[in-house]
Formats: C-alpha cells, structure tokens, sequence
C-alpha cells in the first residue's frame, strides 16, 4: 500500500485486542466524528492513482493524483481545506507523463513541496506559503531517476528528497526558508557497486525530524539476497554511517532477505522506527519492526504475532513527534494487525477487522494531540473501514479504538486498493483519509476526514455589576485549525443570537438583576461544545441623593438605590465643597460633616453617589460661605 503521513505525529493511538464491530453511518466519538467520502475529482476514466497526503500542524494539506491529459498521465494536487477538498490544479504543466506516483511535503503557513518522476528525471516544484504560486520545477537528476520520496518537516520548513537512479540512492536537502534543493553528489548505498533502491521492493523512503537532520531508508541487493539499510542525512551531507536492519532471527528462525522499508524518525533524530518485510528460514515471511537509537538498533519484533503476511500487502507505520505510533500489516488469513507503539516497544498486536478476499492496504495517521485513525480496506464488497484511538501519555494502559466506521461511500463504487490509500492528520486530531473508488468511467478520487468537535469557549464575564441593558458579551474561541466556527448564545436558557464573531451585544433589553449566560461553539458540520456558565449582573438604575448644606458648613449627605439588586448598591459617596479644598470620598452610603469654608461669597457644593455598577447621581446646592 501507499505509507504517507503528515508530520511526526504528536500522540500515540491504542489497540485493544478483540475482533471491531462496526457501527452505522454517523458515528460519533465523545469529541468528533468520522465523515464519508467526499468527491475531490470525478467520475472520470481519466483518473489514475493516489500520490501524497500531508497535512501540516496548522491544517494546511494538499492532496496529490494522477490524472490523464491528452493520452498521457500528469500531477495534480487539491489544496483540502478543513476537510472540504478544492478545484485541483495540475503541477507537472509542460513536462512529459508522470512516472509512478508523485509525492509532496507540507509545513505551516502552507510552505509546500511536490517531487514527480518523468522521463525527464525526478523533478520538484515549490510553493513557498499559501496563495503564492508554484515556482519553476528544479531538475533534481536526469533520466532513469524514479521513485521519489520527500519529507518536510512541519514547523521549519526543512525538507529531505530521496530517489534511485541505475541502482543508486541519491538524496538532496532543502534548508528552511530556503526554494531549492542541494543534491548530494554521493550515493546512500551500503556499496555503491550494489544495486539500491531500484523497483518497488527497494524504493527509497526519507522521513525529516524536527532538529533538521533527515534519514533516509532503501533496499539493496547484495550477493543473492537483499537487505534493507539506513542512513541519516546530515544537513549539507550524508551520514557516513550505514546501517543494515533486518532481523538475524526472530523466534529461532534465521532471518534471510528484507525488501519494502519503512521509517519515521522522532522529532529528535537519534531516533527512528523501521518497517519492513522479511523472508525466514522456516518459509515464513513476516513484516518486523524494530527502533533505532543513534546508530544501535533494539530489537526486532515481527508484527500480526509473526504470522505470514498476505501476498502483496507491505507494513504500515506511523509515528509521533514522541516516539509513540502504531505498526500495521495484513496476515495471510486476512485478518488486519495493528500493534501499539507505546514507551519505546511494541504493544501485544490486535486484529482490527478481516478482508480474507480483499487486500486491505492498512494505514494510520497521528496527531500532536495524541488522536490517531487506522484505516483498512473491509469485505468483498471493497469498502474503506477506519478507527479512531484518543491515548495519552499520563494513562497507565492504553483505551480501546472505537467502533469501526465506514468511510467509503457505497454510491461511489468498490474501493480500489491498488491505487493507494493515504492519511494525514493536524495538530488538532482532523484527519484526512484519501482513496479511490469506482471503475472506469465512474472512478472518483475522494477524501473522508475524521473531525475533531470544537472544544469549549472560555467566557471572559466578571463578578462586577454592568449599567448596561444589553452589555457586549465576550469569550476565547476555542483554538480550531479548520476555519469555519460560530456561536450561539444563550441568555436565561434561550437563545440570544448567532454570531461568528467571538463577541456580541443581548438581541433584547436585559431586566435588572441576575441573568445567566453561555456559549455554545458549532463547526462548519454542525458539531458543538457547550461553555460553561456564567452569571451576569445588570443594574442600570441610578442612586438617589440628599444632600443638606448651610452657611455656616454643616453638611449633611445620605445615599439610597432602592431599586438596586441584591448585591449591587451604593459604591461610594463624594463630596466636593465647592470652594478649592480637597474633596472627601466615602464608601459608605452616608456622611455628615462641618466643614470650614475657605473663601466666602457663594460656593455650590456637589455630592455625587455611584452604586456597583457605576450608575451616578448628583446633586449640587449653592450657599453663601461666611
């Protein structure tokens, strides 16, 4: 099947044993759900594999596919933008048929980059941010270069491309910020007198780490057998370290040729999981995983409890900026296996659900919040299944998936499996799955998504008493990375408003006294969460003052609000004399002083009440000072 993943995946998803069952359309999980198949180009005869998935942190995620032009195969890419894919553009304009699948690279701020193979050699067309146009495509080598593979990693920019040319393994590096790659002028191989990367079962995969050193993965014929190695890439140059990682034996069984690699590097590069297949001296042929730590590889653990894997079908991985991440395979009975990548190890594997006549094409996504969704081709009928896992770290054992959801959309047609199956997923848990379904003239190319239900807003209400009958209500949007929220407010338990604005006024005049009020958050498919409650307090009526004042300077003032609500009232009292001298400010709601003018003649003294919510009254009376 086709691997692809977003970006080191923040979480890890977990498995717990037991066959799935499978739930209806609609499902939902406690924070989101799972949506059906979307149509991202179609029906058409036209219409050829998946390419690459990516999804960046903040939601930027571009979908590649092939599609026919003129009696020849070329690139075209959807940007998918909160989970709604858009009008595809073509990348490879002016250049000769696509060779095999293209692949792309995402980062934040839409930073993106596509490789394609042609005729020509491999190629790669950068995009610097979002709304910026594509630049010219930079020849990374000549003909005969196939296989391409890119990775970028989410947060810089910075990016690894890998692909063979005549058995050799070559790789380039593209710097953050910078629009064009640096091409190695040396081979990865383990001997550059072997034949490396070449045809499926050899190809190359490069995976980029959050510190900006890459690592890249391939296969490599030596003598009569095959082995899988490693290498890292170091910035402006290759590791000269090479690491041969198949199993020397795993249950007692000798292990023979390795083909088909995967790898994921961890956000700090010392360290890295690989996948691959790998022949035994008992005839078995069994997808292993193993970690590597700097340049010591842990042990080696075959996945789907080491059965024999289907015909056909490769292991999947999918791993967290963490080190956290699941392993998935297809056995030869049809049964999907997923073990948990938990604390550094494998988990005991699970069977997620049985495709005996079906290959399933497994593979996974996960996210920085700790979300992931397996994904696995289901029946005779070729429908998409998927799971969705919500772990964390601090969680002694791992929860269960929940139930299975179909994600293909039976008036598409049957799934087809060999033209790939792709995931990527944000830092909020969304995730994109992309597949084809139909024949011939009713093939489509579609994405379902997994999404993530807004989480609460926070209300920014005070204790303190407003004067106003329709006060501005205010609250923190919840951080969402796919646009589209809005807001309903509830006033006394009935609705106020709609607004997608994080602020609004009451739609009716408030009543003195106590009112409560919340805000429910709603995302472009209607899903909601409910913020708390809070308490807001009206009194919009002002005290009333008397105030008595004579000649001689006794003054007499008392304060009243009757109308006030519980819990408001007067707030303070202040008596100005009128004749320069400094004024006096109580907070209480009476005052009775003698007072010394300090001139003569006519003063006007002023006596202002303000109660708890700021309301005024003032009185002013004039009396000839001595």
């Amino acid at each position: 099947m086709l691997k692809l993943q977003s970006l080191r995946r923040g979480g890890v998803a977990a498995l717990v044993c037991g066959l799935a069952t499978f739930a209806s359309a609609g499902q939902a999980s406690a924070d989101g759900s799972f949506f059906g198949a979307l149509k991202v180009d179609g029906p058409s005869a036209a219409l050829g594999s998946i390419g690459g998935l990516e999804m960046a942190p903040d939601g930027t995620a571009a979908l590649l596919f092939v599609r026919n032009v003129d009696g020849a195969n070329h690139v075209f890419m959807s940007s998918v933008v909160a989970g709604e894919p858009q009008a595809a553009e073509r990348v490879d304009v002016g250049q000769p048929a696509v060779i095999g699948r293209p692949v792309v690279g995402v980062a934040d701020g839409g930073r993106l980059v596509v490789l394609f193979a042609n005729s020509g050699g491999v190629w790669a067309r950068m995009r610097t941010a979002s709304g910026e146009q594509f630049q010219t495509a930079q020849k990374l080598d000549g003909n005969g270069a196939v296989q391409p593979t890119v990775d970028m990693t989410s947060l810089t920019g910075v990016a690894y491309a890998g692909w063979s040319h005549d058995g050799k393994v070559r790789a380039a590096y593209l710097p953050r910020r910078a629009s064009s790659f640096t091409v190695y002028s040396g081979a990865a191989n383990i001997s550059s007198a072997n034949d490396a990367g070449s045809g499926a079962s050899l190809a190359p995969k490069v995976s980029t780490a959050a510190d900006g050193i890459g690592i890249v993965a391939f296969g490599e014929r030596v003598g009569d057998t095959t082995k899988v190695a490693v290498r890292r890439l170091v910035r402006d140059r290759l590791s000269n370290i090479v690491t041969s990682v198949g199993a020397t034996e795993i249950a007692g069984n000798t292990g023979l040729a390795a083909s088909f690699p995967e790898v994921v590097i961890e956000d700090d590069s010392s360290y890295a999981w690989l996948a691959f297949k790998q022949n035994f001296s008992d005839g078995v042929t069994r997808a292993v995983a193993r970690r590597l730590r700097a340049s010591t590889l842990e042990s080696a653990s075959a996945l789907a409890d080491g059965a024999q894997i289907a015909p056909g079908t490769t292991p999947d991985l999918a791993l967290s900026g963490r080190g956290a991440g699941i392993a998935s395979v297809q056995a030869a009975d049809g049964w999907v296996w997923s073990s948990l990548i938990r604390d550094d190890a494998l988990a005991e594997p699970v069977r997620m659900g049985s495709s005996s006549t079906v290959f399933a094409s497994p593979g996974s996504t996960f996210a920085p919040s700790e979300d992931g969704v397996t994904a696995w081709m289901q029946g005779d009928a070729g429908e998409l299944y998927g799971r969705r896992i919500d772990d964390d770290p601090d969680y002694v054992s791992a929860p269960p998936f929940s139930e299975g959801k179909r994600l293909s959309a039976p008036a598409f047609g049957a799934v087809d499996p060999s033209d790939g199956l792709a995931l990527a997923s944000d830092r909020d848990g969304n995730v994109l799955i992309s597949f084809t379904q139909g024949e011939g003239a009713a093939k489509q190319v579609v994405v379902a998504s997994y999404d993530v239900a807004p989480d609460k807003a926070t209300l920014i209400n005070t204790p303190a008493w407003r004067n106003s009958p329709a006060p501005e209500l205010r609250w923190r949007s919840p951080p969402e990375t796919w646009a589209g929220l809005y807001y309903r407010v509830y006033l006394d338990g009935a609705l106020s408003g709609e607004t997608s604005s994080p602020r609004t006024n009451p739609s009716r005049v408030l009543s003195d006294g106590l009112h409560s009020w919340r805000v429910d958050s709603y995302d472009r498919r209607g899903q909601k969460s409910v913020s708390a409650v809070a308490t807001l307090r009206i009194d919009t009526r002002p005290p009333r003052v008397q105030l008595r004042a004579t000649a001689g300077g006794a003054i007499k003032v008392a304060a009243v609000d009757p109308a006030a609500p519980k819990g408001s009232g007067i707030a303070s009292l202040r008596l100005d004399y009128g004749d320069g001298s400094r004024p006096t400010t109580i907070t209480r709601d009476s005052l009775k002083v003698k007072h010394r003018f300090r001139r003569s003649g006519r003063v006007t003294v002023v006596v202002t009440a303000i109660d708890k919510a700021g309301n005024a009254q003032t009185v002013r009376r004039t009396v000839n000072a001595g």
